[in-house]
C-alpha cells in the first residue's frame, strides 16, 4: 500500500510542471471531453467537458499528452492536451463571425439605398444637364442669328448713309450750279463818285 502511495506521489510530481503559466484556452470543437483528477486516463474520472467550452490552462504535465485545467463550471482537473487550445472554439468564432457578417450586411443594405439614391439623383442631375444644354445650345443658335442681324443691319444703315450722303452730295451740287446760274443784282452807278 505504502509503494503504491509512493508511485502515485513520484507520478504526481513527475508530471508537476512548475513553469506552465495560467492563461485561457478553449476545448476543441466536436468533442466530449473527459476530466480526470490526474495526468492520466487511469485517474478518476471527474466529469465531462462540452467541445468549445471556454477553460483556464493551469499546467501541463511532463511529457505534454495531458493539462490542468478549470473549466467554466469551476471545476479544475486534467485532460488530453490534444483536446485544448489557446484559439477560440469554432462555435465561439462563428458565433463573431455572424455577428460581423450581420453588421456588414446592414452596412451592405445601407450602401445599397445610399447607392439608389445616389443612382436616382444623378439620373436627374443627367437630365437637368441634357435640358441646360439643350437650352444653351438655342441661346447660342439665337445669339448667332441676332450677330447675323445686326451685322446685316449695320450694312443696311451704312449704305442708307452712303445712299443719303450721296444724294446729298448731288443736291449740294445741283444747287451750286442753279445757284450760279441765278441773275446776280445789277449794280447801281451810284452818285459816289
Amino acid at each position: 500500500m505504502l509503494r503504491i502511495i509512493l508511485v502515485l506521489l513520484s507520478i504526481s510530481v513527475i508530471s508537476f510542471n512548475p513553469t506552465a503559466a495560467n492563461a485561457n484556452g478553449y476545448i476543441s470543437d466536436n468533442v466530449y471531453v473527459f476530466m480526470h483528477t490526474g495526468p492520466s486516463a487511469k485517474f478518476r474520472i471527474l466529469g465531462s467537458v462540452v467541445s468549445g467550452s471556454k477553460i483556464e490552462i493551469l499546467e501541463k504535465s511532463e511529457d505534454n499528452t495531458y493539462t490542468k485545467i478549470t473549466d467554466d463550471k469551476g471545476r479544475t482537473g486534467w485532460i488530453k492536451s490534444e483536446f485544448s487550445s489557446t484559439t477560440q472554439s469554432t462555435r465561439e468564432r462563428f458565433e463573431l463571425l455572424q455577428e460581423q457578417f450581420n453588421r456588414l450586411n446592414s452596412t451592405k443594405d445601407k450602401l445599397s439605398q445610399e447607392t439608389a439614391l445616389a443612382s436616382k439623383s444623378n439620373i436627374r442631375l443627367e437630365q437637368h444637364i441634357t435640358r441646360l444644354t439643350s437650352e444653351l445650345a438655342t441661346a447660342e443658335r439665337l445669339k448667332q442669328e441676332t450677330e447675323a442681324k445686326l451685322v446685316g443691319e449695320e450694312a443696311d444703315i451704312q449704305l442708307k448713309w452712303f445712299i443719303r450722303g450721296g444724294i446729298l452730295v448731288i443736291i449740294s451740287m445741283l444747287f451750286g450750279i442753279l445757284v450760279t446760274f441765278l441773275p446776280g443784282k445789277k449794280k447801281s452807278k451810284g452818285n459816289w463818285a
